[in-house]
């Protein structure tokens, strides 16, 4: 799979598990990419079975530990509203792939996906003057 091209194709693989770890070494590289000229990562999360499955093989790759995560800001673009430990819950899933990974490796305020729905969960009211006021926006 071409790491730096802007061409477009398929690409075929033979089972779930190897789209999944094509997916997770391309979305690595990204990383290494953008981080190596000091810019921001924003990457937007999903669940379900593929997303929770290329964040796993993004954990279970060597070079996931060797990333500088502290410009890589993480937000959800469909969190399902469900209890915290329901399994259904995207930020669980996303959470024992590989953001739980990356707290222990240091990265912890960079993780707004949890950050969010940690005050979603309180009573915290989401607004947009109070959500720049977290993230210290004007």
């Amino acid at each position: 799979m071409a790491e730096t091209s802007n061409e477009k194709r398929v690409v075929i693989l033979p089972d779930p598990l190897a789209l999944a770890e094509a997916v997770a070494s391309r979305f690595l590289s990204r990383i290494a990419k953008r981080s190596d000229h000091k810019r921001l990562v924003h990457i937007s999360l999903t669940g379900g079975t593929m997303g929770a499955a290329v964040l796993k093989a993004a954990a279970a790759n060597p070079r996931t530990a060797t990333l500088d995560w502290s410009k890589v800001h993480f937000w959800w673009s469909d969190e399902r509203w469900v209890p915290r430990a329901d399994a259904d819950r995207n930020e669980k899933q996303s959470r024992e792939a590989l953001l739980d990974q990356l707290e222990q490796l240091g990265f912890t305020n960079r993780l707004f996906a949890r950050t969010l729905l940690s005050l979603n969960e309180g009573n915290f009211e989401l607004t947009l003057a109070n959500l720049r006021s977290f993230y210290n926006m004007q």
